[in-house]
């Protein structure tokens, strides 16, 4: 909830930007965000579904953190995207999602184009293999949907994994062993 500080008060500062505020809204973890941090926040989150859910200290934000800021289309593309995200972690194998990793998107039952192995994304145009749910690739090179290319373990070394919930391929350069899929599936 936002929160004003008397006048006799010192400003509050902003958790993300540092800078001194008269308005700051709190969020679930108890940390302190200015109106256009805490907006940020939510729109790179719906954005890059990397970093989805929207949270501070690994707490996500709720949907009544976000109504507060009485954004409306911030409010719906959120809403959007939780709801999308949420049937993606709990989808039937048969759902099928653009390859593009900024978009993910559901594709339709009737975006298929007839006599080609290819199903055009409704969002951004890209087109995806029905076969392997990659990008799509011409007819007369045959793809694998449930075994991994030689040459793509070639070309990228060992330094991967395949998520075990939707088969998408995962690198890791540096950090923790623990890796989050866009699915939302967390493995090691």
């Amino acid at each position: 909830m936002p929160r004003s500080p008397n006048s006799d008060e010192c400003l509050g500062e902003c958790t993300a930007c540092r800078e001194p505020k008269e308005v700051l809204w709190q969020v679930p973890c108890g940390c302190w965000y200015c109106r256009d941090c805490l907006r940020r926040l939510v729109e790179i989150s719906a954005l890059d579904r990397f970093l989805w859910p929207p949270s501070c200290c690994k707490i996500e934000l709720d949907e009544a953190s976000i109504a507060e800021l009485d954004d409306d289309k911030l409010l719906d593309r959120y809403s959007t995207v939780r709801d999308e995200m949420s049937t993606m972690r709990g989808r039937p194998d048969d759902t099928r999602h653009c390859w593009k990793p900024s978009c993910h998107a559901e594709l339709a039952e009737d975006a298929g184009i007839e006599g080609s192995n290819a199903i055009v994304c409704y969002e951004c145009g890209a087109l995806t293999c029905t076969n392997c749910g990659r990008e799509h690739h011409p007819n007369e090179l045959a793809c694998r949907a449930s075994s991994i290319d030689e040459d793509l373990r070639e070309a990228i070394g060992d330094n991967w994994q395949a998520c075990e919930m939707c088969g998408w391929i995962l690198t890791r350069e540096e950090g923790c062993n623990r890796i989050r899929c866009l699915c939302g599936n967390e493995f090691c």
